[in-house]
């Protein structure tokens, strides 16, 4: 019996804002708004990381399909 993987490919809210030359921190309140139209937890889909500073921020995953509908 063979098994099956589901792949889905994603791209972090740092990649987005890159990728589109804007500030991450309006990439993750546009995510967060796009997840809460979808009646979605932001929480399902975050995660804190270190920056450069030491700091400790978050940042967000999103299906990578969905980015190009998306409001960024």
């Amino acid at each position: 019996m063979s098994k099956l993987t589901y792949v889905v490919k994603t791209m972090s809210s740092l990649e987005i804002a890159k990728l589109c030359n804007k500030e991450h921190r309006n990439v993750m309140a546009d995510i967060r708004n796009m997840l809460k139209d979808l009646n979605l937890s932001t929480a399902e889909f975050s995660a804190v990381y270190k920056a450069e500073n030491g700091q400790e921020m978050r940042k967000s995953w999103i299906q990578a399909k969905s980015t190009a509908t998306a409001r960024l």
